[in-house]
């Protein structure tokens, strides 16, 4: 297996968050690298200081030419895997091998528009049930970890409480600060300056021993500050790459106390933190979270969300979309695969893409049955239009007049049993077509 991986590289990252994403990208092309997979890495830099490419689409000139030499030699792999954001997509219609892209809610936040465009050149990948979004075609859904085995433990932690996130408005910082103030406590801001004003106005001028900044997400003394940290003050939810920042800080010991209720399975009540809806709650049940066992914080992200544990998940998923993409017959309106095909029946599997309709046709030579496995079709047999749903089957019987439209949100899939004495594509006279092909068959 011959895989690209597209990995983004900064050096002076956004975000914590973004730090732990270029990491666990480079860390996983090597436990690939390990297991005897074939990988080029190709490192995509960020165009400038803070200026993640997920978000700006920008990139250097050196990088730009290593994107269009991977894509002037996709040939030469069995798969590319995005990492950088949406400036990689856009080159999947003019290549063969299939593109894998994966796309957190930062990614997909920036550029939706795109990333729908590319829906049906995309195999699209998901780093959590939180981050898929309605409309994306994904296919799979695969929990993103982080090196929980290289990253140092601390057993002892100091008096100081962390807040990840980055300095600007509505980010959650100013209730950190409450918090801290409330607990007597420490609070160092590790996070980069986004909004200078407001940083200035509202931050700066309570700099001191109880309130200081930390700007560089990436370094060792960042490390080091969130391995000593009582605990992670976190405020909001954990949608997108912010995750990987409280996974990483669990991984060294440090439970989490999230003000928020919408964490799902990242923040476990009494394992690795605790959650609560307010700031008064959060300040009441601080000597709960302080007193959790760190040890057990640990091992609760080694034993679910071990970088390590998803090489054998994501294989697979590389396997699927290589065999499927070899066996797919595109079309205009989506794709089939043959399942079956004998002298006297053929089976296909037919995915059509939302808001497409195959032609108005009928054939001579052979009669069809439509099972629809998911999503929603309406079915036009002669004068009769049908509305049908996962389940429900229908006849389509030689000469009769036929379409299949998915009017969804989502891909439609159907299993189509053909039965006659001929299967070939040239049993096919159409009458309307949205794609302007052939003319009406002669058979």
């Amino acid at each position: 297996m011959r895989i690209a991986m597209l990995l983004p590289v900064a050096d002076c990252p956004a975000t914590r968050a973004y730090a732990l994403w270029t990491r666990s990208a480079r860390d996983l092309s090597e436990a690939l690298v390990q297991r005897g997979i074939e990988v080029t890495g190709v490192p995509i830099q960020d165009a400038g200081p803070r200026q993640p490419t997920y978000r700006s689409g920008v990139i250097g000139v050196e990088s730009m030419l290593r994107l269009t030499h991977v894509f002037q030699n996709a040939e030469n792999f069995d798969l590319i895997h995005d990492m950088i954001g949406f400036a990689a997509p856009s080159f999947a219609g003019f290549i063969k091998s299939p593109m894998l892209s994966t796309v957190w809610f930062d990614m997909w936040q920036h550029a939706s528009d795109m990333y729908q465009a590319m829906n049906q050149q995309v195999f699209y990948l998901s780093p959590g049930e939180q981050d898929r979004k309605t409309g994306l075609l994904y296919t799979d859904t695969l929990p993103w970890g982080v090196a929980v085995r290289s990253t140092p433990f601390h057993p002892s932690p100091d008096d100081h409480l962390v807040f990840l996130g980055a300095l600007e408005a509505k980010a959650g910082v100013e209730e950190a600060i409450q918090v801290a103030n409330q607990l007597g406590r420490p609070l160092v801001l590790l996070g980069t300056i986004v909004d200078r004003v407001f940083f200035d106005r509202q931050i700066a001028p309570h700099l001191g021993a109880q309130l200081r900044h930390h700007e560089d997400p990436a370094s060792p003394e960042a490390d080091r500050l969130i391995g000593q940290a009582a605990c992670v003050l976190h405020v909001g939810n954990t949608v997108g790459m912010k995750q990987l920042a409280l996974l990483d800080a669990m991984a060294r010991g440090v439970p989490v106390l999230a003000i928020d209720d919408s964490h799902g399975d990242i923040v476990v009540e009494g394992i690795t933190g605790a959650q609560f809806v307010h700031a008064e709650a959060a300040v009441a049940g601080f000597e709960q979270v302080i007193g959790l066992d760190r040890k057990t914080c640990r091992n609760r992200v080694l034993q679910t969300r071990a970088l390590l544990d998803m090489v054998d998940p994501l294989l697979h998923v590389y396997e699927r979309v290589i065999v499927q993409s070899r066996r797919e017959e595109h079309r205009p309106w989506g794709y089939y695969v043959v399942l079956a095909d004998e002298p006297d029946h053929k089976v296909k599997r037919l995915v059509v893409y939302p808001g497409k309709r195959l032609s108005l046709q009928r054939h001579r030579h052979r009669s069809e049955h439509w099972f629809v496995l998911e999503g929603e079709a309406m079915v036009v047999q002669d004068d009769e239009e049908v509305r049908m749903l996962p389940g429900q089957s229908i006849e389509i019987p030689k000469g009769c007049w036929h379409r299949i439209r998915n009017p969804g949100m989502e891909n439609l899939a159907i299993i189509e049993v053909q039965t006659g004495e001929y299967f070939g594509e040239e049993d096919i006279e159409r009458k309307e077509d949205d794609f302007g092909r052939a003319p009406p068959s002669s058979l």
